[in-house]
């Protein structure tokens, strides 16, 4: 059984960029990046210096920011 999040087919989910993200929240990258580094948002990282998004942990986060 294939685990969760992945389709055989295509391989592993697509990683959004810190530009994606921001423009997804409608915020500058410098914001998206400043809060990673606080630990506002869940980010993945790659390396020292790349920051990657699971798309649904964004999803599910901006929910959860929704009162």
């Amino acid at each position: 059984m294939p685990k969760e999040g992945r389709n055989v087919v295509n391989g592993p989910p697509r990683l959004l960029t810190v530009e994606e993200v921001a423009e997804r929240l409608k915020m500058a990258p410098f914001t998206v990046r400043k809060w990673v580094r606080l630990g506002r948002l869940p980010a993945l990282r790659l390396g020292d210096r790349r920051i990657r998004f699971m798309p649904e942990a964004v999803e599910r986060w901006v929910r959860e920011q929704r009162i």
